[in-house]
């Protein structure tokens, strides 16, 4: 997993590389915990969002960086949060990542770049990437997503996923009818030879709100080489999944998560907005040896 070049995924499927990008600086700002993206987002403002992340920790010893070991998934965190900064021109200065195993953050001097909806930020030093989806860019005004990978060209590090937003109160989800919501997906994949991947995908929920289950998947998987800098189709990396919640509870699990390609796992996810608007998740699911795959995310009705 050699530090070579910055990437990043679009929303449609197909994977580019993009340019850096910048952000600015600015003084004190004010916070605000998220409403609606669209209402929320001011220059010179920095705007929080809890959520929900699952992570892990890998092992890639020099010289050649490949993963040799991957940890444990942890247990999803339910108190997990975002905070985005907004400089006076209205971009993204800094983003910051917590959950209970830590705080992964972007800022001075990193990179951040975009396309088709998809934010990229890479650290000064290669050593830290993220992928997140910009929300007012895909239409979606209550949740978004994110994953992130550190310690690239380092021997060791963490990879992990988030789902943020405004969480529909469990008294608030409808009980009846159906909706089919529509969004995006993406992680990180390790593929049990050692090499590591940026994934996008295509993601669709659909739900029946009388029986509390919602029928998950994701298609077009497309994968990039974090170190190569490759890219190709892989459905193999497709998933699906039925989740199920509790009457009045906000709180969507599957532990019957599982990949085309023979991985198994689980997911967790919540719905977002003032009625279940939208909703959003992260999901892990593993294989023989060093193959796992870590990722969210996101979709609208």
């Amino acid at each position: 997993m050699e530090k070579k070049i910055a990437v990043i995924g679009t929303l449609a499927g197909s994977l580019l590389l993009v340019g850096c990008g910048g952000g600015g600086s600015s003084s004190v700002k004010p916070t605000v915990s998220l409403d609606t993206w669209s209402g929320s987002i001011a220059p010179n403002t920095i705007v929080t969002a809890s959520g929900i992340s699952t992570d892990t920790t890998y092992t890639a010893p020099s010289p050649t960086f490949a993963i040799t070991a991957l940890g444990a998934t942890s247990t999803v965190d339910n108190s997990s949060s975002a905070s985005i900064t907004y400089n006076g021109s209205g971009n993204i200065e800094s983003i910051s990542l917590t959950n209970d195993n830590g705080t992964v953050s972007w800022g001075s001097g990193d990179t951040f770049a975009g396309s088709g909806g998809v934010i990229q930020v890479v650290s000064a030093d290669s050593s830290q990437y993220g992928i997140a989806i910009d929300p007012v860019v895909v239409g979606w005004d209550y949740q978004t997503f994110g994953a992130w990978i550190t310690g690239m060209g380092s021997g060791s590090g963490r990879v992990g996923a988030i789902s943020v937003g405004n969480a529909t109160a469990g008294s608030s989800i409808p009980t009846t009818g159906t909706a089919t919501f529509t969004g995006y997906a993406g992680g990180f994949y390790s593929d049990g030879t050692g090499a590591a991947y940026l994934v996008t995908a295509n993601s669709t929920l659909n739900t029946d709100f009388s029986t509390r289950q919602a029928v998950f998947s994701t298609s077009g998987s497309n994968t990039v080489n974090l170190s190569t800098a490759a890219t190709a189709a892989n459905s193999g990396l497709n998933l699906s999944g039925t989740l199920t919640y509790s009457p009045a509870t906000n709180s969507l699990t599957t532990s019957s998560l599982s990949s085309s390609n023979g991985m198994s796992g689980t997911a967790n996810a919540q719905f977002y907005g003032t009625t279940a608007q939208e909703v959003g998740g992260v999901f892990s699911v593993r294989g023989a040896g060093t193959q796992g795959y870590i990722g969210s995310f996101g979709a609208s009705r």
